[in-house]
């Protein structure tokens, strides 16, 4: 009995030493975890383990082969996956294509990935096998389809982030505005005040003309007396020393910067009609009018509100 005792102790142990090296394998280097992965998985008891638990560390598994420039083993794992992990497998598979050079196929996975409900907007910012695609528009509309979900961050950081990864800046309008001669093509993001708007069913475009406008950052610094210590003085009185809560608030101001531009969306949409204060994102097109006012062939046109923010200082 003490002999059977002591087995199952062993065994108990054991089980717990390996639970806790899949939970610890996303801490460790890559060349560790798929070493011990073989091991593991050859385990008899593998197949037991909660299926939350082996699916948590296949994941870090798959990822460490994509790591290692080993796609089609990511990939196999993946999809043993089940469809309740969809959106974990297409995300690997988008990443395997994109190491095969698979361009049709790794859009293919992406345009599904994005319907997904936890599709994360940085997941086409963050994974280096995208760099090839990162300034092309499919990419960038797919990114801001997945984006759009929680318009977070701000639209200028995000688009920002997007192109850094392909290796491109974003064009200023103070940039096209002074180089008549700048090429067409370039990724832009411009904001403006629209001065006119037209639509033209004809060519199936909506036109916008706007004025160039820059964020300035205006603090404000509200403070409250939170509490009051009173300690006696010397002379017999008493002395209140009071403790304050800061809070510091910072407005955003849209100032004019007396630069036009035009916008130019491949649809004709009433609700940009109704636009007041816009954010423009697409490809520099070169200069229109006899004051070479600069055009931008927008991807994305969306309305944009001066934010608020406050950092509280107890």
């Amino acid at each position: 009995m003490r002999k059977l005792t002591a087995v199952l102790g062993i065994v108990a142990c054991s089980c717990a030493s390996t639970r806790e090296e899949m939970t610890e394998a996303r801490h460790q280097p890559c060349e560790d975890v798929l070493t011990r992965y073989l091991r593991i998985s050859a385990d008899a008891d593998y197949a037991s383990y909660p299926k939350g638990v082996r699916i948590a560390y296949e994941t870090t598994v798959a990822s460490c082969y994509l790591d290692r420039r080993r796609p089609e083993k990511a990939v196999a794992l993946a999809r043993s996956w089940g469809d309740e992990q969809r959106a974990e497998t297409l995300r690997v598979e988008a990443r395997a294509d994109a190491q095969l050079d698979k361009k049709a196929d790794c859009r293919a996975a992406l345009e599904r990935y994005v319907k997904e409900p936890d599709a994360d907007p940085y997941f086409f910012t963050e994974e280096p096998e995208f760099r090839n695609y990162a300034a092309e528009d499919w990419y960038i509309g797919t990114a801001i389809d997945a984006w759009s979900r929680t318009k977070m961050p701000a639209m200028e950081r995000y688009a920002a982030r997007l192109l850094h990864l392909g290796g491109a800046n974003l064009l200023s309008l103070e940039v096209a505005a002074a180089d008549p001669h700048r090429r067409t093509g370039e990724w832009a993001l411009w904001l403006g005040a629209v001065r006119e708007s037209r639509l033209d069913r004809a060519s199936g475009q909506t036109y916008l003309s706007a004025v160039g406008l820059d964020v300035k950052q205006v603090a404000h610094v509200d403070r409250k007396v939170a509490s009051v210590k009173y300690e006696g003085t010397w002379s017999g009185g008493i002395k209140g020393t009071p403790t304050y809560d800061e809070t510091e608030s910072y407005q955003e101001v849209f100032v004019p910067n007396g630069r036009s531009f035009i916008v130019k969306y491949p649809k004709v949409s009433e609700k940009l009609v109704g636009m007041k204060t816009i954010l423009a994102l697409g490809h520099y097109a070169g200069r229109e009018g006899e004051e070479g006012i600069p055009v931008l062939s927008a991807l994305l046109v969306m309305e944009r509100k001066a934010e608020e923010h406050a950092e509280h200082d107890p």
